[in-house]
């Protein structure tokens, strides 16, 4: 009896310290599992944060798709020019120098894009150092250079030099549509309604491109100008005559009109 009391003992006795160490365990988790759960929350938004500092330089989508252009040659040395308020003849020189290092085919697109980029930097001398270095070099005649001179004459508010270069532009070759637009948007720009009414069937394409094309908001745009143009010398009538002529009695124009 002695012998099983013992063991009965011993058996509870261990019974005992099971259940103080599976108490203690317990009370461990309960205790600390949030702190370390926490912790572990904030390691890993540390680490997100702090992947893109790691994982090197930012690549533009432009760059990685190849699609970013070269800058234009002419930008910097000739807006420096312009900056110091340079003659004619010294932009019309740098600007032959520089044109001179460059192929015969490049040279009007060049040329277009720059003055398209310093457009607020346009000033007669500019122009006029364009047009001297344009018939020096044999690209005068350009589509892309003539319309980037007149939207410049447009700039600068010559209507005399705008009237002139389209009238040479047009005997030189056929207008492009493009071109056909300008010749609006400058008298629009310049307040000669006459002028506008003639150049309207040749812009008209703008507006009537059929049901699938609509209008661009620079036409849109030109268009309200004309409406005001024609406001302003009470030739509305007018002006809804020549648009039932040309077909341009869309609701395009028909909103432009009332918004007017």
């Amino acid at each position: 009896m002695t012998l099983l009391s013992t063991i009965a003992d011993v058996v509870a006795s261990a019974q005992t310290e099971i259940i103080i160490f599976m108490v203690a365990v317990c009370a461990h988790f309960v205790l600390f599992s949030k702190h370390r759960v926490h912790a572990g929350k904030s390691s890993a938004k540390k680490f997100v944060k702090e992947v893109p500092k790691t994982t090197g330089e930012k690549t533009s989508p432009r760059r990685a798709s190849g699609d970013e252009r070269a800058p234009n040659p002419l930008l910097r040395p000739m807006q420096a020019l312009i900056n110091e308020r340079a003659t004619r003849d010294t932009l019309a020189a740098e600007l032959s120098r520089l044109l001179r290092t460059r192929p015969q085919a490049e040279r009007a697109e060049l040329v277009a894009g720059w003055l398209s980029l310093c457009h607020k930097g346009i000033t007669g001398e500019v122009v006029a150092a364009c047009r001297s270095v344009a018939a020096e070099l044999c690209f005068e005649g350009a589509s892309r250079f003539n319309e980037a001179m007149l939207r410049c004459y447009i700039v600068i508010r010559s209507k005399e030099d705008f009237e002139t270069f389209l009238a040479e532009a047009s005997e030189a070759a056929p207008m492009s549509q493009a071109i056909r637009v300008l010749a609006l948007r400058g008298a629009c720009a310049f307040g000669d309604l006459e002028a506008a009414f003639a150049h309207l069937p040749g812009a008209a394409p703008a507006w009537s491109g059929g049901a699938s094309a609509s209008p661009s908001a620079a036409s849109q745009q030109l268009f309200q100008q004309l409406v005001r143009l024609a406001l302003g010398h009470d030739e509305l009538p007018r002006l809804l005559q020549e648009m039932s002529a040309l077909s341009l009695v869309t609701g395009v124009t028909m909103q432009a009109l009332f918004q007017e």
